[in-house]
Parts: C-alpha cells; structure tokens; sequence
C-alpha cells in the first residue's frame, strides 16, 4: 500500500469515527463500495465484505446520502 493511500484511509477513519466526513467524501466511498455484497466463493473475504458493505451504508445513511 503506498503512503498516500494509508494517509487517505487514515483521514477516512478519523473522519468516520468524529463525523468530519464530507458529503464528497461519502459520495466517493459509496462508488467504491459498489458490489461490495456479491458473493466471491469465499466465505471469510464474503463476510468481510459485507461488514464493509453495511458500515457504508450505515455512514451513507447517517449522512442522508442514499
């Protein structure tokens, strides 16, 4: 991972966690979640990705972006 990702990730987390997360911000992660919910074949990399898949959607939600 390169640093520049961990920094955006880091500021993600934060965000998250305080609620500093701007709309755009959202927006973005939501695309990136996008098919987060289909099934690979593996069932620990499928759980996983569901927990991801539904703590967008509860951030999504709090944020009143659908």
């Amino acid at each position: 991972m390169y640093q520049r990702d961990r920094d955006y990730f880091d500021t993600l987390k934060l965000g998250l966690l305080d609620g500093s997360v701007e709309g755009s911000t959202l927006a973005r992660l939501k695309v990136a979640a996008e098919g987060l919910g289909e099934q690979t074949g593996d069932p620990g990399l499928d759980s996983v990705l569901g927990e991801i898949d539904l703590r967008v959607a509860v951030e999504l939600a709090k944020a009143g972006i659908r």
